[in-house]
């Protein structure tokens, strides 16, 4: 008998071809092996041949199933939050051996504040490792929104000596106070300007009247 080829799988071996062995009298023999199939793991199986008078003869075969085929990987898509991301859905990878999808594991440390790029990891259950890499996009694009809409007008009769701050709301950061361009005391009417500012720069403004009216006459003595 020639040596058997080794048979080589990724993930399990499901059908056997019988070698064949040469006898004198009976012509050419099919082997016929212990194996159970599907062979799943690398072992090392045996084929007998039997001929009509009892005559037998055994040649060993090696079957290795070794998958060395990584999981494949579905697209990634960039994830864009305003200010900050609290949770993550594993993406999946697909396993020429293990069938059902392969969730991903990520070195991500939750909550996300900061713009970066986070990596999934793959394994499947034979070792055999995938990585992808996944845009993550922090980035509040919204101004802050004045929680007066339209302030009330500051009267007085000769000065205004202070001022309270209106506040905002922003999506991210909360309630914001106004920070004005007036100059403390303001003597004279004039429309004053509130900016209200976030913490990543985006910039609402609003306007307040200032009506500076001495509307009593002089007190006699």
């Amino acid at each position: 008998l020639d040596p058997l080829d080794t048979l080589n799988e990724q993930c399990e071996l499901t059908t056997l071809t019988p070698p064949t062995a040469t006898d004198n009298c009976d012509g050419q023999i099919e082997g016929v092996t212990d194996a159970t199939l599907p062979i799943t793991e690398s072992t090392t199986i045996t084929w007998t041949f039997s001929d009509s008078t009892g005559n037998v003869t055994t040649q060993s075969q090696s079957v290795v199933i070794e998958d060395t085929t990584a999981p494949v990987i579905d697209s990634l898509d960039t994830l864009t939050e305003q200010c900050e991301l609290t949770s993550l859905t594993p993406p999946t990878a697909t396993d020429n051996c293990d069938g059902s999808p392969i969730e991903g594991l990520t070195d991500a440390t939750l909550p996300i504040t900061e713009s970066t790029t986070i990596t999934w990891t793959f394994t499947d259950s034979t070792g055999n490792i995938t990585t992808q890499s996944q845009e993550v996009v922090i980035e509040e694009t919204d101004g802050v929104v004045v929680d007066v809409e339209i302030l009330e007008t500051l009267t007085a009769e000769c000065e205004i000596t202070t001022l309270t701050p209106p506040t905002a709301t922003d999506v991210c950061d909360g309630q914001i106070e106004g920070v004005t361009d007036a100059v403390l005391p303001i003597t004279e009417s004039t429309t004053i300007t509130w900016t209200f500012t976030d913490s990543t720069g985006n910039v609402t403004t609003q306007p307040q009247e200032v009506v500076i009216e001495d509307t009593t006459a002089p007190a006699l003595d």
